[in-house]
């Protein structure tokens, strides 16, 4: 057995995930990847409220003090650190057994080539030599930097994965992931890596989160709840989908830097005159029809199925929505490939710890925009 954890915490600031799977390498053509994996054990734990406080804080852009970005660093190792020791003795596995570690890390700033900003940066928090010396496993992170440094967006980095678990030899699919921030990834029918194209869509979560927060008090709209009961403005909604970064051709990334706390009260604001149902409805609605423009401009043709994961698949308005602003495709959840909604994007950097650990590039150039494969991520031994 080859096994590997992988370790994520998004946009959405709900917590850690992590996934254990054993993952063996069949094939090393950089262009066909082959990997066997079988998930073994998942889990989650969420952040504590003041935590969450803090990256929220770190994350708005404001001036916050190097001693607190410091802090944070070990502070959300040692969550990770914990997510990992607790979720492995839950299911019984050893430590020792695990071969590598894969952590994303929490991305508090993200400003790739596409936004503008020179030179690009992006910074993701959770030191991990913290991991290496409490857990005593091989820690990979760190994963966006390189493909950045050779002009790529860095993000998305779920692809490669998309593709190893998802790719179909008879029928073009979309990957799907609703977090925070939409990305999709669209798997070519017995394409290779250099067929993948991929890119965050703009909002998928975190404008309907931030709303949230100012009309109900909660992290989210359960289920979508308060959204079904609203109808969207469409005149709000039009001008809402004028934001330049739609109609910015890939590759492209975004994250809580556009789509920010910030953007949800300006929202709240331009939208005072609605019932907060149909304000909510119309952030549903953002989210929905964005995606659904992007793939039909940017896509050469539509998808047979969408596959869709992450968080935004507890909202049922949002489901409802994306199947009909895409009537005809049949519109699944991971979960009926076996790939359990909770554990997808911990399972892809469990395979992006496996893909450094046999030296394979994993950055797909077409889908970032980086002058050719890189290697991704940096190893800290225990």
């Amino acid at each position: 057995m080859s096994l590997h954890a992988g370790i994520m915490s998004g946009t959405s600031l709900d917590g850690v995930d992590v996934a254990f799977a054993d993952i063996v390498l069949e094939d090393a053509d950089p262009a066909r990847p082959r990997f066997v994996v079988r998930l073994v054990a998942w889990g989650s734990l969420p952040y504590p409220d003041d935590l969450r406080e803090r990256v929220q804080a770190v994350r708005q852009g404001h001036p916050v003090p190097v001693a607190e970005i410091c802090g944070l660093h070990v502070d959300l190792a040692e969550i990770y650190a914990d997510a990992v020791a607790q979720i492995a003795a839950t299911h019984g596995i050893s430590l020792s057994d695990v071969t590598a570690i894969g952590l994303h890390g929490q991305t508090v700033w993200h400003a790739p080539p596409s936004s503008g900003r020179l030179p690009p940066a992006t910074l993701q928090l959770g030191q991990p030599a913290v991991l290496a010396e409490r857990l005593g496993v091989p820690t990979v992170s760190d994963f966006r930097a390189r493909d950045m440094a050779a002009g790529g967006e860095g993000a998305p980095l779920v692809p490669f994965a998309d593709y190893v678990l998802l790719a179909s030899s008879d029928e073009d699919r979309v990957a799907l992931n609703l977090g925070g921030i939409a990305n999709v990834t669209y798997l070519r029918a017995g394409g290779s890596l250099d067929d993948l194209i991929a890119f965050d869509t703009g909002p998928g979560n975190l404008v309907m989160d931030g709303l949230a927060q100012s009309l109900l008090g909660t992290p989210h709209d359960a289920d979508g709840a308060l959204a079904a009961q609203g109808l969207p403005n469409e005149v709000l909604l039009a001008d809402l989908l004028r934001h330049p970064y739609f109609a910015l051709p890939p590759p492209k990334s975004t994250g809580a830097e556009l789509f920010s706390a910030a953007y949800a009260a300006d929202l709240c604001r331009r939208g005072a005159h609605l019932s907060p149902a149909d304000l909510m409805a119309t952030a549903c609605r953002l989210t929905s029809d964005s995606i659904a423009r992007a793939l039909r401009d940017f896509l050469p043709r539509l998808p047979r199925r969408l596959i869709v994961s992450g968080g935004g698949t507890r909202n049922r308005a949002l489901l409802a929505l994306l199947a009909q602003t895409l009537p005809g495709i049949p519109v699944d959840t991971s979960d009926a490939f076996g790939i359990p909604l909770a554990a997808k994007e911990a399972l892809a950097f469990a395979l992006l710890a496996a893909a450094h650990r046999h030296s394979l590039p994993a950055n797909v150039p077409r889908v970032t925009g980086a002058r050719g494969p890189r290697l991704l991520g940096s190893l800290t031994l225990p």
